[in-house]
């Protein structure tokens, strides 16, 4: 039973971190094509940036990655793994109960 618990929070935090990282994937994708002028440009949370410039010769230097705030990724992988977790627990004890109102039948 113990062990089950164990298998199901590593398996909600993996989902949970799977979940996040889709997301600021997501973001990140959205800041790059939001204008087409150049500038730094923030997406999920403030947590990933794109930034693009003119350099003289008429190329585009483009620089991306995250900032220093780490507290929204800590905390929305902590969210979506403790729904995630949550789910699994409320599945469960439907899942038994069906079983034993079955049986009773």
């Amino acid at each position: 039973m113990m062990k089950n618990k164990i298998k199901d929070g590593l398996l909600s935090l993996f989902i949970g971190l799977t979940l996040t990282l889709t997301g600021m994937t997501m973001g990140l994708l959205m800041a790059m094509f939001q204008s087409k002028d150049a500038g730094i440009r923030y997406g999920f949370f403030k947590t990933v940036y794109f930034e693009n410039r003119a350099q003289g010769d008429g190329s585009i230097a483009m620089t991306l990655g995250l900032t220093n705030a780490y507290r929204p990724l800590i905390l929305s992988v902590i969210l979506i793994s403790g729904c995630v977790y949550l789910f699994f627990q409320v599945y469960k004890s439907l899942d038994e109960r069906k079983k034993r109102l079955l049986e009773d039948v």
